[in-house]
């Protein structure tokens, strides 16, 4: 085996490094999104009830209001 061989087999070697490399980061960038995806629906979800808890004391305290009247 020559030297110009063990070069291209180092190079072939040092390549396949590189993309395992890739693969795992592009691996883990999908996993966060897709961690930061449910935490952003959660919030919403979490919002959103907040807003018809905060949406039906408001009717009540109206309704307290309107018998006072009478």
């Amino acid at each position: 085996m020559n030297t110009r061989q063990k070069a291209k087999g180092k190079r072939q070697k040092a390549k396949g490094k590189r993309q395992k490399a890739k693969g795992k980061r592009q691996k883990a960038k999908g996993k966060r999104q897709k961690a930061k995806g449910k935490r952003q629906k959660a919030k919403g979800k979490k919002q959103k009830a907040k807003g018809k808890r905060q949406k039906a004391k408001g009717k009540r305290q109206k309704a307290k209001g309107k018998g006072d009247k009478f």
